[in-house]
């Protein structure tokens, strides 16, 4: 697969370009639209490949003296040198880029809410993390207090903090619903 190679067929409305790994293959008017240019009217097939030296136009092989031999041969080989361009134009056009999906925009109650539930969640984690040095304590037979000073209070600010934030949140859903019916 390490060669390259022009073969147009109006008649089939297919051209494949090839310059060693990439291959462009399409139909000859997606061609037009990737490479900016009709294929010359002379032109109703090429084959071409620079290794082998194939060079068939309208299917008579050709040299550089004969009729258009040396406009095909210039022709096939500045396609080989766009091959990539190409390839990659024929890639951005069956791959458009999708639009930027965009985030409704939150009335305030749903602003609230959201950050309400982080709260909720970073405090939720707190208690997650600090759950070992309850359960050392208990296991080991250990006094909280004497070895953690203040993780008491703070878990039970963090308890406080979730309950008020739930209830806000419940009533932020009743005054959305409320809304939206």
């Amino acid at each position: 697969m390490n060669q390259q190679i022009v073969y147009i067929n109006k008649s089939e409305d297919t051209i494949i370009v090839q310059d060693k790994e990439v291959v462009y293959q399409d139909t000859l008017e997606n061609y037009i639209v990737d490479g900016g240019t009709a294929i010359p009217e002379y032109i109703q097939s090429l084959d071409y490949c620079l290794e082998t030296k194939l060079r068939m136009l309208n299917g008579e092989r050709i040299e550089v003296e004969t009729e258009h031999g040396a406009e095909a041969i210039a022709y096939a080989n500045a396609l080989i040198d766009t091959a990539q361009t190409l390839y990659n134009k024929q890639y951005e056009r069956r791959n458009p880029p999708q639009p930027e999906h965009e985030e409704p925009e939150l009335s305030p109650e749903e602003k609230e809410k959201q950050e309400l539930e982080e709260q909720i969640w970073e405090n939720k984690d707190y208690l997650n993390d600090t759950d070992y040095a309850v359960i050392k304590c208990i296991e080991c037979g250990l006094d909280l207090d004497t070895e953690y000073p203040g993780l008491k209070a703070k878990r039970q600010e963090a308890r406080d903090a979730i309950n008020a934030a739930e209830v806000q949140v419940a009533s932020l859903d009743d005054a959305i619903a409320a809304k939206e019916a």
